[in-house]
This record gives structure tokens, sequence and C-alpha cells, in this order.
């Protein structure tokens, strides 16, 4: 093993190196040179491809003041006139965050993960309303944490991995953010006791024979860590809160991928959206997975393959399904559960189509009288003409969920405007035309889904 200061480059690391100490003024200047250096060619040498830059060139970027101090801090390396950074710096949402480089092979047990799909993936269907107590489980870099606190009173995260601590603390400072709380330990043991308004969790999910990652591989043979929470998450909300799950669960080849998930959460006090992406046979989630590590088509991909796939089949697992568990804490009423099937999200966040999904999900729609009904467009991108005729929608900022409507349908939501009684939109809409293409009912029927599936509300 290499001693840090031995190392010559951070894709030669075989531990993780320890977090940088750097003053707050040090920390500012570093995060203005990364966000104003996006396109810089040493910016990206140095923080995003894992590469040396000459000395002078470090000087010409930092200063040699900065410089100095990012290479005492450990930081950066420098070895033989060449610069090198231990840390990988990526932007996201005008924040920047420092993490470990991801290694295609001898991957320390406690590294920190840079931004990935997945931690965007529970960003994106977050729920952003303003609340005092947020809880991010398993905070990793701090992508969640800091977000977070941009709409809570104060943040808890926690982890059990010291570094991704030492990583989200740093990550606060160096985006000028003080509202957060760190705690050590595993999923729910250091807030005992505590509720939140809001609990958004990543923590590990990936289900393999091994348990030496653990910023991947979830506890236990199965997915029991991931049900755990789903099954604790009610425990630690306030009235009225939300739990968002990323979750990776099993079920049988014959078996409905939704199943396993409403029969955990069935017995909760919680209203539960399931969004289903996708399931994989054992074959295909053991090479995903293993190809995260080991290259593909090389001897050591094919034998630690054929010993995953052995494990799966030993204990009668058959598929590996991936959605998120959506949950709000509601004791007053009868609770219901909803499943939903979206592999993709248009645009860049679906939070706001979440909670309107959510509150659809409480109305009772054959008691609407929807001629009455005042409705108004959500989610939806609506382009007209120079003579008001619509001529295309398109999905915004939500789930792709299944939609189909005609020209005509498309000319009635045109009209809605919050103001605008559905009935009203109907005489606009056939204004003028000799016949209508659709039977009321049926145009009933369409709107009914609109307002279930998040696409229209009620002002």
């Amino acid at each position: 093993m290499h001693s840090k200061k031995e190392q010559t480059a951070s894709w030669e690391r075989l531990s993780a190196p320890p977090p940088p100490t750097l003053k707050d003024s040090d920390l500012l200047q570093l995060r203005h040179i990364i966000l104003n250096g996006l396109e810089d060619e040493a910016v990206l040498r140095l923080f995003n491809i894992a590469e040396t830059i000459s000395i002078q060139a470090a000087e010409t970027l930092f200063g040699k003041s900065l410089l100095t101090n990012l290479l005492e801090a450990d930081l950066l390396g420098e070895d033989k006139g060449k610069v090198f950074s231990y840390f990988h710096i990526q932007t996201h949402k005008g924040l920047a965050f420092l993490s470990d480089y991801s290694l295609p092979q001898g991957t320390p047990h406690d590294l920190v993960l840079p931004v990935g799909p997945s931690g965007r993936y529970l960003e994106s269907i977050t729920i952003r309303k303003k609340v005092d107590s947020t809880l991010d489980l398993g905070c990793g870099c701090g992508l969640q944490t800091l977000l977070l606190a941009a709409h809570s009173t104060l943040v808890t995260a926690t982890d059990i991995n010291k570094r991704c601590l030492s990583l989200t603390a740093l990550n606060a400072r160096l985006n000028d953010i003080h509202n957060i709380e760190l705690l050590e330990g595993s999923y729910f043991e250091p807030v005992r006791g505590r509720k939140f308004d809001l609990i958004v969790s990543n923590t590990p999910y990936v289900i393999t024979p091994g348990k030496d990652k653990i910023y991947r591989d979830a506890k236990g043979s199965g997915d029991e860590a991931v049900m755990n929470v789903i099954q604790q998450a009610p425990e630690y909300l306030n009235e009225g809160g939300y739990a968002h799950i990323l979750a990776t669960w099993l079920h049988k080849k014959r078996q409905a991928p939704e199943e396993p998930i409403q029969a955990t959460v069935k017995s909760l006090a919680v209203d539960a959206l399931l969004v289903y992406e996708k399931s994989f046979s054992p074959i295909q989630y053991a090479s995903d997975w293993i190809y995260d590590d080991i290259s593909r088509g090389t001897p050591a991909f094919y034998w630690t393959w054929l010993q995953w796939v052995l494990w799966y089949r030993r204990l009668g697992m058959e598929r590996f399904a991936f959605g998120s568990v959506t949950l709000r804490k509601r004791t007053n009423a009868a609770n219901w559960f909803r499943l939903e099937i979206a592999q993709h999200i248009a645009g860049e966040s679906a939070g706001d189509h979440i909670h309107q999904l959510v509150l659809a999900s409480d109305l009772n729609l054959s008691q609407l009288d929807f001629w009455d009904a005042k409705l108004l467009p959500s989610h939806l991108d609506i382009k007209k003409d120079e003579q008001g005729e619509v001529r295309r929608i398109k999905m915004k900022d939500c789930l792709v969920l299944p939609l189909k409507v005609s020209s005509f349908v498309g000319d009635v939501i045109g009209h809605l405007d919050g103001k605008k009684t559905l009935r009203q939109a109907w005489e606009k809409a056939s204004n003028g035309q000799a016949a209508i293409p659709e039977k009321e009912a049926d145009v009933l029927q369409v709107m009914s889904i609109l307002i279930k599936n998040g696409y229209l509300s009620i002002p």
C-alpha cells in the first residue's frame, strides 16, 4: 500500500486520502476558480480526468499563495514539476463538490462517490417545499444535503463512512452553507427519537455476495436493508412529512414488481407512491455492477460474475427491481398505495410533479363536477400559433407517464387557464366546428386521467 506522499496521481492510489484541511478564505477562492473555469483545460485535467499539469500552469490557475496552501493541505500533490489532484471536483446547480475519483480497480472500501446518476435522480424527484427539519440518510459527498439546505431550516446528514461526513462538511464550507449538522452512524441510529418534515435516502442498495464496499453494498443477503428503511421511515416523520427512498428490491419472475413494496407499506400509516423503472435478471444485474469495478472481458470479470450469479441462484433471487418510493405520513385518513411506471424524467426536476401526484391521489375523482372545475395545465408546455390554435403539447419537469390526447382535447387544454371552467374551455374549443369529434363522456374521461396523472390541477 502506497502512502499518500509516495503517490504521483489519483489513479494510482490504493487507499483514500484524508480530506484536506483548508481555511474558509482558501475554499471560497477555490470555488470561484472552479465555477468560473468550467471550460479551462487546467481545471478539467486536474479535477475531472485526474491528469497532471505543469507547476507553471498551476501557478497561473491558482496563484502562488493559494497553490502553496492547496499543496500543504494535501488537496493537490506535486511530483517532478507536475501537479495533480487527490480529489475529484464537480459542479452541479451552481455548487462545487469534492469527492474521490471512481477507480476501475483497487477501489478503497471508504470511497466517497462523485455526484452520479442515482444521486441526481433522487435530487430530481425530491419535493422542494420549505420545511424546518430534513434528514439526509447516507449523505455521501453531500449532494442532497447541500441542495436541501436551500429550503430547510436545518439539514441533518448521517453516514456510517467518516470520510463522507468529512467531505460533506468540507463541501458545505466550500459553498458557504452552514445550516447542517453531521452525525455518524448506521441508517436511523444517530437520530433515534427525532422526527423530520422530509427524509431522503440514497443508502447502499446494491445486492452483492460481498459487503466490502460500504458506499455501495446493502446490508444483509437480499433487500432487507432497503425494506427496513421503508418500514422505519414513518417513525421518523412528522405528520404530513415526506420521505423519498431509492430502492432496489427483489421479486419473483411471475410476480408483479410492486407486490413486495406494497406488502411492506400495507400496515404503515403512510400513503405510498412507487415509481417503478425496470427489473433485471441476475445475469444482467451482476454484469452491470461488476463492470463498475472490473473491466468486462477479463478473467477476473467472468470469475466474479459467475460467483455472483451462483450466489443469487442459491438464495432464490429471480428479479431485481429498481425505482423510488415516496411516503407521506398520514394517520387521520385511509391510506393509499399507488404505482406509476416511468423510465425517465422530462426536464431537470419532477419534485413538484411528484407532489401533484400525491395530492391527486387524495381526490375522489368520481365525485368531482369536472364541467364546473377551473382546471390549470401543469407540467405541460403548450405551443400555440398566431391564431391561438394549439399546435404542440410537450411534458416538462415531470415524470413521463402515458399520455395521448386528440387535437380537439388539446384545444380544450389550451383554453384552460385556472379561470375558465372546463365547460367554458370546451365551448371555446368547439366554437365554429361543424361537429365535435368526441363525446362529452370521452373528454371527461381524458380529463380525469390528466388530473390523476398530475398534468391538470384544480387551483
